[in-house]
Parts: structure tokens; sequence; C-alpha cells
């Protein structure tokens, strides 16, 4: 089944985008990607609104989704920003395990 997937981080940059790249490209999903930071509370919230599923990169930012949506999120702990780029290898390494391991995401039905 294919999902749409908001994908959460600070600034909508990094972690958000390495996770949205791999969920897309490589699991077909529809993705965006999002950072509290660079959005205010009504663009989350319709970013939310329009999602099946909202993964913050860490449990800190599972607090800046609504809370009418947080029977949608899933947490990919993924941590600290300490890559500088989406696709850095470790990071990309880190999200598709997290992919992997969570199992919804990867198994195209």
């Amino acid at each position: 089944m294919k999902y749409k997937i908001l994908t959460l981080c600070a600034g909508g940059n990094v972690r958000s985008v390495g996770l949205r790249y791999l969920l897309h490209y490589k699991y077909g999903h529809e993705v965006l990607a999002c950072g509290q930071d660079a959005n205010n509370l009504e663009t989350i919230e319709m970013l939310c609104n329009w999602a099946d599923y909202v993964i913050p990169v860490t449990q800190e930012y599972a607090k800046f989704v609504p809370v009418e949506y947080s029977n949608k999120i899933i947490v990919y702990e993924i941590g600290e920003d300490r890559f500088g780029y989406a696709f850095h290898p470790e990071l990309i390494q880190i999200c598709d395990n997290f992919i992997i391991k969570h199992g919804k995401f990867n198994k195209p039905e």
C-alpha cells in the first residue's frame, strides 16, 4: 500500500529530507519533509491532516504534532543532526534501518 507520510525534524532539510528520500524513492510512498522551526503551527497542522502517518525524527519533535493527529505518529529516534546534509551515508543507513525494522513502509502491497 502507498502511504502519505510527513517526516518532521527541526529545520526540515537534513534528517527529515534523508528519510523522505528513502521513503519516496526506495519504497514508493508520497512523502513531504517538514521542519518545525521553519513552519508555523497552521502549516504543520495542514500537513498532518494530509498525512496518513507523521514520522518525527526524535521523540522531542513529536510534541510539535497537534494532539488531534497523535494517532498518526511513529517516532524514528534518529537523534540530533550530526550529519550536515540529507544524503550523508550514515544518516541514510540509520533511516533505512528504522524503515526496515518498523516494517510497515517497506512492504509493497
